[in-house]
């Protein structure tokens, strides 16, 4: 059993989380090993995941530690191809809004016959996701429901599967639904946990993953670009038909650019030059009337 953890800035409330996770997989498997991924934190994460991992002497302890920030899609995917357990557990962030309790009963699902398990909160207020996850599920080619999760299980199989199948764009959850592996959900009542208010860097990373998502595995931008080729084909239609009821109707418009209404040009002040002659009109009425 492998247990990929990602971490970035949680330095005040590592050392509690993965001595819970720790303390669960001591008494359920006998086998496991813990990887933290550290996404180039800016705080003490560093410092205290190689505290924990040095009070700890049954398991083993990886730590990957990200050169620069590569946002959570990319850092996982590096822990998970560090893993060797038959199963692997994903935890997209820490602190956990659900009991420790509920990795058996996922575990337990994915030995009646699933690949990947998610686990789902059933209490949500991020509008931002909602309002994703709505437009994603709408036009998903795939057809499986995607939502707001932050903990799963893999078989050996999916992770072989997602390899195989080799994405630029890695987002984990559109490859998952779409590898053709058995997936189950698991809705639980979630904790409601302090907001924690996000940087630059993780605002910009989840737009440019929001956007290559809805590019990559939905039919989204196919249908806005159709939409916009009937528009500009019902545009010339319409000018065609008007051209053709002008052309072979009675009133034709004015031919020419018409001046103003109310202009008067004979007031106007105009200088020719021509060659070396110059030609001053002051006052003059350039414009008879005839």
């Amino acid at each position: 059993m492998s247990v990929v953890i990602y971490i970035y800035n949680d330095a005040d409330i590592i050392q509690d989380e993965l001595g819970g996770i720790h303390e669960l997989l001591s008494e359920k498997f006998v086998k496991y090993e813990l990887i933290c991924v550290n996404d180039d934190s800016t705080d003490e994460s560093l410092k205290q995941i190689r505290d924990f991992a040095a009070k700890v002497n049954d398991c083993p302890v990886s730590l990957i530690n990200m050169g620069y920030y590569h946002g959570m899609e990319a850092a996982m995917k590096a822990g998970v191809d560090l893993s060797i357990g038959d199963f692997v557990f994903e935890f997209d962030r820490i602190p956990v809004d659900f009991d420790l309790s509920l990795m058996t009963d996922i575990f337990e699902k994915a030995l009646s016959g699933y690949d990947i398990v998610n686990a789902r909160p059933r209490n949500m207020r991020g509008r931002k996701s909602m309002l994703f996850y709505r437009i994603f599920n709408l036009f998903s080619i795939s057809g499986q429901k995607l939502g707001t999760e932050y903990f799963r299980l893999l078989s050996r199989r999916t992770i072989n599967r997602v390899d195989a199948i080799g994405q630029t764009v890695f987002y984990r959850k559109a490859v998952y639904s779409s590898c053709g592996l058995k997936m189950a959900n698991i809705f639980y009542e979630n904790r409601m946990l302090p907001s924690r208010k996000s940087n630059s860097k993780q605002r910009k990373n989840r737009r440019n993953m929001a956007m290559d998502s809805l590019v990559l595995f939905t039919d989204l931008a196919y249908k806005i670009s159709f939409v916009f080729c009937i528009l500009m084909a019902l545009f010339m239609l319409g000018t065609g038909a008007y051209t053709v009821a002008v052309y072979f109707g009675q009133k034709r418009p004015v031919e020419g650019v018409g001046a103003p209404d109310g202009y008067d040009f004979r007031r106007v002040f105009r200088r020719i030059r021509h060659s070396d002659y110059h030609y001053q009109v002051s006052g003059a009425d350039p414009f008879p009337c005839v």
